[in-house]
């Protein structure tokens, strides 16, 4: 049940404050932006052009797109088995991305660079290229391709998720980034992005046998845009590279 404060007034009752809501907090949402609200999806949920601050940037790591190989079966959720065998290690190989918050959604994980201090948007121009910022690290792991940018909405701590029932939790606490991290890091993916997105995925500018192909004996070397395998599948693009971690999905989306 949602408590709402009555108005004052004999009118309509007054909207209510998300900081006020009160109840068993299922499927509460948390903002990234401005002031950080937590409550229901209809009360925390705004526009970009309404965003003039931004707190964080999250990064949905859901196990729908991941290949079930790749996590596998074992103790714990598949979500906690997410993020053990691949997210915990992809965090490893990047200074900024070693000071990821990570939260059990319920069903995936959540990955969330908080700022050291609001990234205050001046103007559409300076949102606009935080939107892009935001996007493109983003799209430097296996993320869910249909989540929002500057607008996307984790789940609080301690919150229950409806679709089974489970609590929230951080799986890693996280340390501050400030915004120049967060803009050298997109520098060097925007330069060189084969490269970046390897040495995230993989932590190393060659990889033994080669993740696409497959084949015996067949090194990946990461160059800058591209990737080669030499003898094997020969020129190795940034989605190919992806995809050896995704799976297939319906309408033929990664």
């Amino acid at each position: 049940m949602k408590s709402v404060r009555k108005s004052k007034s004999k009118g309509k009752p007054q909207r209510p404050d998300p900081h006020e809501l009160e109840g068993d907090r299922v499927d509460h949402r948390e903002q990234l932006v401005n002031e950080g609200r937590s409550g229901p999806v209809e009360l925390v949920s705004i526009p970009a052009d309404m965003v003039t601050a931004l707190l964080a940037i999250m990064l949905d790591v859901d196990p729908k797109f991941i290949a079930p190989e790749l996590i596998g079966d074992g103790k714990g959720t598949v979500g906690f088995r997410l993020y053990k065998q691949l997210v915990a290690n992809w965090l490893d190989h990047d200074p900024l991305f070693k000071k990821a918050e990570v939260r059990h959604s319920g069903t995936g994980v959540h990955v969330l660079f908080r700022f050291d201090r609001p990234v205050e948007f001046q103007s559409v121009g300076d949102r606009q290229r935080w939107q892009g910022v935001v996007k493109a690290i983003q799209s430097a792991i296996p993320t869910d391709p249909t989540a929002p940018g500057i607008t996307a909405l984790t789940r609080p701590v301690g919150s229950t998720n409806s679709k089974n029932g489970k609590v929230v939790k951080v799986l890693r606490p996280g340390t501050p980034v400030t915004a120049d991290e967060v803009l050298d890091f997109y520098g060097r993916l925007r330069s060189k992005p084969f490269l970046t997105v390897a040495r995230l995925l993989f932590g190393t500018d060659r990889v033994s046998p080669c993740p696409v192909c497959k084949g015996k004996g067949r090194n990946l070397a990461a160059g800058d845009r591209v990737g080669h395998c030499y003898g094997g599948c020969g020129k190795v693009g940034l989605a190919d590279l992806l995809g050896t971690f995704m799976t297939q999905q319906p309408g033929g989306e990664d």
